[in-house]
């Protein structure tokens, strides 16, 4: 796709008001790199500490006051209770562990793990193998050849979940090894990333992020003996050159997903925890307006996120939580249809939730909000535990460390599981979740028929609409590519995002969506979900295609398993394709049959049409999670016959004897 047509596409996704923004915005940047080239920033520290003085700061007593403050980690219960507590909870807890590879210079990114001998290099891209240029942040093209490979890999160390893990190791055994280390790591940062110099300055949501963990940092560290005057007015400093950044370079308009809810809540944590910088209380008061506004556009009622994608339905829901506990904290009231979102929010995971399998819609970065999980749980899965905790609901999975430290609670035991329902619609999300049993098999079959994503640029949508997915036993059985990198190779990008990359349907080779660029679409489909009258339980999904054409998938349901009707309406000559792609595994098949061993059954497909079908087995390039690659079987069914033309598939599972 040609750079023209993504930018024409991209600026015509803009409203009048936010080109007016955008143009503000940058004739401002232009003015701070002016300043910046002529040595007027960043502000000099005396010059912030007599911006702290004459704002109302007494410096006399910054530091013994800082030290007193109960922050919201400690309202409920105290210090000594904490730890007593979380000895009691977590007496194997990986954080010690993860502290002591962290004072060795040892940091854990996605797939990878990096030492550094000394020194950190705050801009390593962990995949090239070389430090990001510094330089004024708008220089750096990150989308180029000369940028970092993937800059997730810089960003996910930026954000500083290790300094939380080294402040919890101190609270939890008093041992300035890990106190030292952090403030040692801390001061570096600040001077090795000065503001709006390098790659960690290129983006107003890893600012807010950075300020996540920096305010649960220092509420772990806050009495900490080698925490003096000099490093707390540094970090202030930091701090406030962070959220000068947010203010000025927050997602307007067309970008305005959940990075702005980020950049929100990344204002609402400097105004409350930070109230002594100056004009804390105003960044406050904006942060809760822009949070509370926005959060409920951006989740429709039935608890789906509109971008589309689990993972970042898991990031809004941390920062509802986030926000709803900062709200708490400082005596701002919660709308309660923001409450009310977060529950439908946790039911929504839970109802796809196969045990610990959850199909993989939409983007997933890898990435959390909150800096407390090992990093087994970084998964969507993650937020039940906290939902169920915040909420006070029937506990269904054992607390994880990051619902402790948020909502200290002594029960740990989960609940017997209830039979899930049958079946759950989610008509505004567009997604059908069937629960069924064979025998001793739990069976979970998940259609969607729901929009592309959020916005004119559904920026973290992919290409999905009528694919299948399918577990069986907490396996799977149904899947997709899933992600693998933002901003690698373009063609590896399209493909993770595209229709072929999903069980779904294909006309013409063509997917449901035009991919332009890493993070926007040109031409778009239009998705229904439905219920189909009758005795027997039936849905139907329908996508229209190019040409005045229409898809539909009907799933209903059989005495040993489903069938699934595909059917493609229209005029003209066509071929369509469907696509099942299977979790790794042994697949045999044999004229219009295929059978798939899956570890508690054996899974037969049996495929007909009316007209002369091709059935190929081929293998896809496989993503299980950010930055791993690997393979797996897929299931192509092809028909090529003047319309309309009608694919059946024919799902029966057999219990291994």
């Amino acid at each position: 796709m040609t750079s023209f047509k993504r930018k024409f596409v991209r600026i015509r996704a803009m409203k009048p008001t936010e080109v007016f923004f955008r143009l503000i915005d940058a004739l401002r940047d232009r003015r701070e790199f002016n300043l910046l080239k002529k040595g007027g920033l960043p502000e000099t520290p005396q010059a912030f500490r007599e911006r702290l003085a004459a704002a109302g700061c007494d410096l006399t007593t910054l530091l013994p006051a800082f030290k007193q403050r109960r922050f919201f980690l400690q309202k409920r219960i105290g210090a000594e209770r904490l730890r007593e507590l979380h000895q009691q909870l977590f007496p194997h807890s990986f954080v010690l562990g993860a502290a002591e590879q962290i004072v060795g210079g040892r940091f854990f990114l996605f797939d990878r793990s990096i030492t550094f001998d000394g020194k950190v290099d705050w801009a390593f891209d962990a995949r090239r193998r070389r430090s990001v240029e510094a330089q004024y942040w708008k220089k750096i093209d990150l989308f180029s050849g000369d940028g970092p490979e993937e800059v997730r890999y810089v960003w996910e160390l930026n954000r500083h979940h290790a300094f939380v893990l080294l402040a919890q190791a101190w609270f939890l055994t008093g041992n300035n090894r890990f106190s030292r280390k952090l403030f040692d790591y801390w001061r570096d940062w600040i001077e090795s990333n000065p503001y709006l110099i390098g790659v960690n300055w290129c983006s107003a949501l890893e600012c807010a992020m950075r300020l996540i963990s920096w305010s649960f940092a220092l509420q772990f560290v806050k009495s900490c003996p080698l925490l003096d005057e000099d490093l707390l007015l540094a970090i202030l400093k930091s701090v406030d050159e962070h959220l000068r950044f947010i203010e000025h370079h927050r997602s307007r308009g067309s970008s305005a997903n959940n990075h702005l809810l980020g950049e929100a809540l990344g204002l609402i944590v400097g105004g409350c925890f930070f109230p002594e910088l100056p004009k804390a209380e105003a960044r406050r008061r904006k942060g809760f307006s822009l949070f509370f506004k926005e959060f409920t556009a951006q989740v429709y009622e039935d608890g789906v996120a509109k971008e589309q994608s689990l993972c970042y339905q898991a990031y809004l829901f941390e920062f509802g939580l986030l926000a709803k506990a900062a709200a708490e904290a400082c005596g701002t009231e919660v709308p309660p249809d923001l409450l009310k979102r977060l529950q439908t929010m946790a039911d929504f995971i839970d109802a796809l939730a196969d045990g610990e399998t959850l199909p993989a819609i939409g983007d997933d970065d890898g990435g959390t909000a909150l800096p407390f999980y090992e990093p087994s749980e970084k998964t969507p899965l993650r937020i039940l535990p906290l939902a169920e905790a915040a909420f006070e609901l029937q506990r269904r999975r054992p607390m994880n460390e990051a619902a402790f430290w948020l909502m200290p609670l002594v029960d740990l035991e989960p609940s017997p599981s209830a039979e899930p329902p049958e079946i759950r619609l989610f008509p505004e999300g567009g997604y059908l979740i069937w629960n069924r049993r064979f025998g001793d098999l739990p069976v979970k079959l998940i259609l969607d028929g729901g929009p592309l994503g959020l916005g004119p640029l559904a920026a973290h949508g992919h290409a999905d609409a009528l694919a299948l997915w399918m577990s069986i036993a907490g396996k799977p059985l149904l899947i997709d590519c899933g992600t693998f990198l933002y901003l690698g190779a373009e063609e590896e990008r399209t493909f993770f995002r595209s229709s072929k990359a999903h069980s779904t349907l294909c006309l013409d080779g063509r997917d449901s969506a035009e991919a332009l660029g890493p993070f926007q679409w040109g031409r778009r489909f239009e998705a229904t979900l439905e219920r189909l009258e009758g005795a027997a339980p039936a849905f139907r999904a329908v996508r229209r295609a190019d040409g005045g054409c229409r898809l539909e998938r009907r799933a209903e349901a059989t005495e040993s398993g489903f069938l699934i009707s595909d059917s493609a309406e229209g005029v003209g000559n066509h071929r369509l394709d469907a696509y099942f792609h299977l979790a790794p595994g042994t697949i045999r098949a044999d004229d219009h049959r295929a059978v798939y061993e899956h570890p508690d059954c054996r899974v037969e497909f049996a495929f007909s049409a009316s007209t002369t079908l091709q059935l190929e087995v081929t293998t896809a390039v496989h993503s299980p999670r950010f930055g791993v690659r690997g393979s797996h079987p897929v299931l192509k069914i092809s028909a090529v016959s003047l319309l309309p033309i009608r694919l059946t598939t024919a799902i029966e599972i057999h219990e291994k004897k």
